[in-house]
């Protein structure tokens, strides 16, 4: 009853009409929880469970929304171009492989 009560004038205004009962400001608690509840999960392709992760929960990655809040630094984006390309083979040399991962990320 103590959730409720503060809901009571928003209720009133948002759904007029609808009879004033614990069970609906319940209801009507729930669908403005839903509505407005945002989640955020931070991972990183690096990260070995990744892929994991990937497999067991494809809904994480097939339709997410994605927001870059602040840019990246250079820094970051060359270790992840690192992190992608280090391991993979390549018909040059190790000097030639870097300067790739190192554009890559710039």
């Amino acid at each position: 009853m103590a959730m409720t009560a503060e809901l009571r004038p928003s209720f009133i205004k948002n759904r007029p009409g609808v009879e004033e009962t614990q069970d609906n400001l319940k209801a009507y608690l729930t669908d403005v929880t839903r509505d407005n509840l945002h989640l955020m999960l931070c991972m990183s392709p690096l990260n070995p469970k990744f892929p994991e992760r990937a497999r067991r929960f494809p809904g994480l990655v097939s339709a997410p929304t994605i927001d870059w809040f602040l840019p990246w630094p250079e820094e970051a984006l060359v270790a992840v171009s690192k992190g992608f390309l280090g391991k993979f083979e390549m018909a040059c040399d190790d000097d030639i492989k870097n300067n790739v991962m190192t554009t890559m990320g710039q």
